[in-house]
């Protein structure tokens, strides 16, 4: 009974209340001009391309080194894409089935590691070796 009353007691109405950017006629809640907004959208914007556009370009470079050239480096962008979109039309059916397809796409590359290990069959003292030492040439170490 009180967390009704407390919650009919908290009620303001529409014309009282601090109003949400977009709004105010034009006036942020803070009150800063439209133009200022404007301008931090496209910054972010501009930052958010500048940071997913690497990504598009590596995976379509990595398409092309894959397929042996077949796949040209548009080919790769559009590949990229499309996957991009399959995997926002999964998430509509719920995140546990998206997280299903990551999960089988994670224990492919599992399996392939393990079957590309077990192909080249590595000498296991130079395995433990390149783990557990660093082998640099030292002109590397300059740089830092």
């Amino acid at each position: 009974m009180e967390e009704a009353v407390a919650f009919h007691g908290a009620r303001v109405p529409d014309e009282h209340r601090v109003p949400r950017s977009g709004e105010s006629g034009g006036r942020s809640a803070g009150g800063g001009a439209n133009w200022a907004r404007l301008v931090l959208w496209v910054m972010a914007e501009v930052a958010l391309i500048g940071a997913d556009i690497q990504e598009v370009i590596g995976s379509a470079i990595a398409i092309k080194i894959l397929s042996g050239g077949v796949v040209p480096l548009w080919g790769g962008v559009v590949v990229t894409a499309l996957d991009c979109f399959v995997f926002l039309f999964l998430e509509n059916y719920g995140v546990r089935k998206l997280e299903a397809v990551f999960a089988i796409l994670i224990a492919t590359m599992a399996v392939s590691f393990a079957w590309m290990f077990g192909e080249t069959k590595p000498n296991g003292k130079e395995l433990l070796i390149g783990i557990f030492l660093l082998w640099t040439d030292p002109i590397v170490l300059i740089a830092y």
